[in-house]
């Protein structure tokens, strides 16, 4: 089984994008940063469970 990771924070996706490959990146009409989702997480993830982020 692969299972995707995705982050997700209010303003509708206006436009996506897949930056690097299976890493895709949805921005607001503003272009901030309100999604990111990366394809197959559990096999390019380590640990595959645990997933960090930090807000600057």
């Amino acid at each position: 089984m692969t299972r995707s990771a995705f982050c997700y924070r209010a303003p509708p996706v206006a436009e996506s994008s897949e930056d690097k490959s299976g890493v895709i990146i949805d921005y607001s009409m503003q272009g901030n940063i309100v999604g990111v989702e990366a394809l197959n997480a559990s096999q390019k993830m380590v640990p595959p469970n645990m997933l960090e982020y930090e807000a600057l």
